[in-house]
């Protein structure tokens, strides 16, 4: 049983550091969009035709990706404190890898404002 509890914590290691590998990429490009300006004198309808021709073109995203884009948009968010962020991070990171300890958990947190972080400055 404590075998399987370890390989269980190694593949979630695993996968939490594929999520941040994901979110990386995600903060890089969002970096290079955030100057991208919206043509706002579309009407709604074209918007969606366009919508949905980008939507066509990209590729399948895996489940670490769309983690990792989510985990982005909370903290992106200016509608929560910084402390209802870490909390609403710690709630996913629980939820995506149960198995991980509380230190492994704040850790990864800690990764992911670094990666943040440092996207911003550059």
């Amino acid at each position: 049983m404590t075998q399987r509890l370890t390989d269980i914590q190694l593949n979630n290691e695993d996968s939490l550091k594929l999520l941040l590998e994901d979110f990386s990429k995600h903060e890089k490009k969002m970096k290079t969009n955030i100057n991208q300006k919206v043509n706002t004198k579309v009407s709604f309808q074209e918007r969606a035709r366009l919508g949905n021709e980008a939507l066509a073109k990209q590729l399948p995203v895996t489940l670490s990706q769309a983690r990792a884009q989510a985990i982005s948009v909370m903290i992106w968010s200016v509608s929560r404190s910084k402390e209802q962020k870490d909390e609403a991070i710690k709630y996913n990171l629980r939820m995506y890898f149960p198995e991980l300890s509380e230190e492994q958990i704040n850790d990864g947190i800690f990764k992911l404002y670094s990666i943040y972080n440092e996207s911003e400055t550059k």
